[in-house]
């Protein structure tokens, strides 16, 4: 709470319970008042979904991972930058792989909910 200065647990709903995982990245979309996460680890190893949290309902929504025409997206990783660029459209940079670190640029459109490779890495 701003106006107290007080932390309180909140219990999220939705899709797909609270993603706990370490080394996600994650980015606040003014807009749709909502914060977007991309990746990170947990015990099952790296992933490469995508999630958006509604920060008035606290519920969260997979973003196109089902989507069965296999479209392209960054390989799993953690480690990785996460930054809202303008209107639905975020970018993701580099990271670490379970095999090398990675330096590639991928952003992706929360609206259309595809992701469009950018620059490759080096």
């Amino acid at each position: 709470d701003l106006a107290t200065g007080v932390w309180a647990e909140v219990e999220p709903a939705g899709a797909t319970s609270t993603p706990k995982r370490a080394f996600s990245a994650f980015a606040y979309h003014a807009g749709e008042r909502s914060m977007l996460l991309f990746g990170g680890r947990d015990d099952s190893g790296l992933h490469n979904d995508t999630l958006a949290i509604d920060l008035a309902s606290l519920v969260w929504a997979r973003l196109g991972d089902d989507d069965p025409r296999g479209i392209e997206r960054p390989l799993p990783r953690a480690e990785t930058g996460l930054v809202h660029l303008a209107d639905d459209r975020f970018a993701i940079f580099g990271g670490e792989t379970l095999t090398e670190l990675v330096a590639d640029v991928w952003e992706f459109d929360t609206g259309t909910r595809v992701w469009k490779a950018l620059a490759p890495g080096p």
